[in-house]
């Protein structure tokens, strides 16, 4: 933020006026979403009767049951969300941008991701989303430490979804066409004394004259808003000038440059656009009083609230949102209220009676009267005019009815979410395990615009980083960034405008300063497992190519090891090295030389001129060694040597399916004689010679 600027009284009262007409606009334009989205949280948190209702059947004492089918769609939305982890993408866009630079804003976002721990923030979002249709977050900017004035990006979560309004009449998805955001919060008058010392909490009774700043007091409570607003920037609006200089002598077109100042010839002018710039600017305000600004917000375009919705209608240019609950409250109802009439039928049937005769009863009637309860048995005496002895009556049925229309409220649910009982993980009808991933994935699908949405948010807020991130690390210093695999790195940062430098550190190798404010990037997203997933993937199917080649562990087995997750992994990759083909050593340890700035070195040039002579004789071996040979040509029999190796693999391959193919050619030979001694069998059961079978059996296949 930028210093505070001094407003007059007048100027102050005037932005005051103007932001509690814009609080209350916000709020009256958005009640009805607003309760709508209430109603869902409440909802999903077990208010699942209406009120009037519950309060009549409760007084009457009858049941009021929860059968929540809700929580359950939500949470295997969010489910999907944690097993799949977006991953913020920067990419290059005009000629000064470069992919080293784009990979190093991509680190230092994976760097404000991590120490803001943002899977608790993006998830913060969309489980809002899903509830009532609506989420956000923020990004805020702070001093990283109290030793100097380097500022860090930060993401935080905004719980209450209700402390965010806008403007109306914003019809962009991320605000940006907005004209004020407020994010307001209510505390109490002696937290506001101690925070806002100089101000004093606004009081009715001393201040009659106040009453029209009603939304800004809860009861004891004070309402603070921070108050976003767009304004004119005059010091960067300008001028823009297409200028044709002429003819280019090589080619003869016409040499165009645009221009922010006038030529002196105006006829050189092409055309010419105004170009009216805006800031953002922040206050934090009472109703009453501006207890902190105006300050100036880094970012001149982007607002740094970032909503994530939920299901978007747009009726007659008015938008509705909804979330994944809205519509499955009204079968929820439904099921809670049948499966509270069944149970108010079982509690309020009678106790299933016995018909028995007053002598039967007799002295036992103290165990009689405790028949439903507690005894496991009873004694009756004998009368020789009862019909037998004593008999119970079939106990009352509960209508079917009930019971029918709890299953079909609990499939309307399911319609309601597209979430099925497949998506769920319960058994159906499928039988393959195709059939149940399809079933799984149409489910995936039903709610996938949740997930999407979620996307779209993430990516808007690598934009905002991408945009803030020059303007923050504004000094040259020495930042972390974290790659794509979780490695931790530092990096020189020196945005002086000229792009990058090379430099030589302090063991002697070249080292790179980026300048983070050359060039324009923009961002994508994607969205899949985790790399430690994936590399737990890779390192299966390694594991599967080694038990069906056990001898390629020999060209990969170090990158398998490091691939797994296991203490040690990394040392025993390193380790595993030394039982590597030697071709491979002798070509990594080129790498490592090459990599150090000089040629291989004539241990590395004697190792592969040994791995790639490894079949001469001693003499030869060591004749050769001796040689003077450019690495180049020794780098160049390595790979000649390597595909030698893939070629003595692909014919032991060959061969091995060759010898497959034989022995299923035995195996079929060896059919064919059992066969033949079955039939053989068969035509002496006949009475028939088998060495004269054909003879025998020729006159009645031509009569047939």
């Amino acid at each position: 933020m930028a210093d505070k600027q001094k407003l007059t009284r007048e100027q102050a009262e005037n932005v005051l006026t103007l932001a509690r007409e814009r609080y209350e606009s916000s709020c009256t334009a958005d009640k009805d979403a607003r309760d709508e989205a209430l109603t869902d949280l409440k909802f999903r948190s077990g208010e699942q009767w209406p009120e009037d209702l519950k309060n009549e059947r409760e007084e009457a004492g009858r049941p009021c049951l929860v059968i929540d089918k809700i929580n359950e769609k939500v949470r295997q939305v969010i489910g999907d969300h944690r097993q799949n982890r977006q991953q913020i993408k920067v990419n290059p866009v005009d000629d000064d941008a470069d992919t080293d630079t784009a990979d190093v804003i991509s680190g230092l976002i994976r760097n404000i991701e991590y120490i803001s721990h943002s899977p608790s923030v993006y998830t913060t979002g969309l489980e809002s989303a899903v509830s009532c249709g609506r989420g956000f977050w923020r990004i805020v900017t702070r001093y990283a430490n109290d030793d100097d004035f380097d500022q860090e990006a930060y993401l935080e979560r905004i719980a209450n979804v209700f402390s965010v309004h806008w403007d109306g009449l914003c019809q962009d998805l991320f605000f940006r066409d907005a004209r004020y955001i407020f994010v307001s919060q209510v505390i109490g008058r002696e937290e506001y004394r101690q925070k806002y010392k100089d101000f004093e909490p606004v009081n009715f009774d001393a201040d009659k004259d106040m009453s029209h700043i009603g939304r800004w007091i809860e009861g004891d409570a004070q309402r603070i808003a921070e108050y976003w607003l767009k304004v004119p920037d005059p010091d960067n609006s300008k001028v823009l000038y297409l200028v044709n200089h002429g003819k280019h002598p090589d080619t003869g077109e016409d040499v165009l440059e645009i221009e922010d100042k006038k030529p002196r010839d105006t006829s050189m002018i092409v055309k010419q656009r105004e170009v009216r710039a805006e800031k953002i600017i922040f206050y934090k305000i009472d109703g009453k009083n501006i207890l902190e600004g105006p300050h100036d917000w880094v970012s001149r375009k982007y607002y740094p609230i970032v909503p994530v919705w939920g299901e978007e209608i747009n009726i007659e240019g008015e938008r509705f949102t909804r979330g994944l609950v809205r519509l499955a409250r009204d079968p929820q109802k439904m099921l809670n209220y049948f499966e509270s009439m069944v149970t108010e039928s079982i509690s309020l049937a009678p106790k299933v009676p016995y018909i028995l005769t007053a002598t039967q009863l007799g002295k036992h009637k103290q165990y009689w009267d405790r028949a439903n309860t507690t005894l496991p048995y009873l004694l009756y005496d004998g009368d020789s005019e009862a019909n037998g002895p004593p008999q119970r009556q079939r106990p009352a049925m509960i209508p079917q009815a009930y019971e029918r229309r709890s299953e079909m409220n609990a499939e309307h649910i399911k319609s309601a979410t597209s979430i099925y009982n497949a998506s769920l993980g319960a058994a159906s009808n499928e039988t393959s395990g195709k059939a149940i991933l399809a079933r799984q994935k149409e489910g995936d699908v039903g709610t996938f615009t949740f997930l999407d949405n979620l996307n779209w948010s993430i990516r808007h807020t690598g934009t905002i980083l991408v945009d803030i991130i020059p303007r923050i690390y504004d000094t040259a210093q020495v930042r972390r960034i974290i790659g794509e695999d979780g490695e931790h790195k530092r990096i020189r940062i020196a945005n002086a405008g000229s792009g990058h430098q090379e430099y030589t550190g302090d063991k002697g190798e070249g080292e790179r300063i980026y300048d983070l404010s050359v060039g324009k990037y923009d961002v994508a997203v994607t969205a899949g497992p985790s790399f430690t997933t994936k590399r737990q993937e890779a390192a299966q199917a390694q594991m599967e190519l080694v038990k069906a080649v056990p001898e390629i562990m020999q060209f990969i087995g170090d990158n398998m090891v490091r691939s797994m997750d296991w203490p040690n992994a990394e040392d025993a990759a390193e380790r595993l090295k030394y039982y590597l083909h030697p071709a491979i050593q002798a070509k990594l340890a080129a790498e490592e030389d090459t990599e150090k700035g000089g040629q291989a070195s004539p241990e590395v040039a004697h190792a592969m001129r040994t791995a790639v002579g490894g079949g001469l004789p001693a003499e030869d071996q060591q004749a050769a060694a001796q040689e003077q040979v450019d690495p180049a040509t020794e780098v160049k029999l390595e790979q000649e040597r390597v595909k030698l190796e893939k070629m003595k693999f692909e014919a032991e391959q060959a061969k091995y399916q060759m010898q497959e193919a034989r022995h299923r050619l035995e195996a079929a030979g060896v059919k064919l004689e059992e066969e033949k001694v079955k039939l053989a069998d068969g035509y002496a059961q006949a009475g028939i010679d088998p060495d004269q079978a054909e003879q025998e059996l020729a006159p009645q296949e031509a009569a047939v």
